[in-house]
């Protein structure tokens, strides 16, 4: 039998696998940091994957959203999880 691990639906975690994917294919140096280069690289590829078009301006002002300390980069889990809830599954 399959385990739950989560109540969180399939697609829901079908595209929070495929955002890891492509996080880790993208970060040089894996940390808690996502730099807003590696973010523009990330939406991008979400963008080309599911068919999507996230323009530049939109992903500026919701990276720069999250630069609270103005040194272009955030918090990779806060970078997930606002991209998450941005995103329809």
């Amino acid at each position: 039998p399959a385990e739950e691990k989560s109540t969180r639906s399939t697609g829901e975690l079908d595209f929070e696998n495929l955002l890891n994917q492509i996080i880790n294919s993208i970060q040089k140096k894996p940390n808690d940091k996502i730099t807003f280069n590696e973010a523009k690289s990330v939406i991008a590829q979400l963008n080309q994957r599911l068919n999507r078009l996230y323009d530049d301006e939109k992903a500026e002002k919701f990276l720069q959203s999250m630069d609270l300390n103005r040194d272009q980069s955030t918090d990779l889990k806060k970078f997930k999880t606002e991209l998450l809830k941005t995103l329809e599954y």
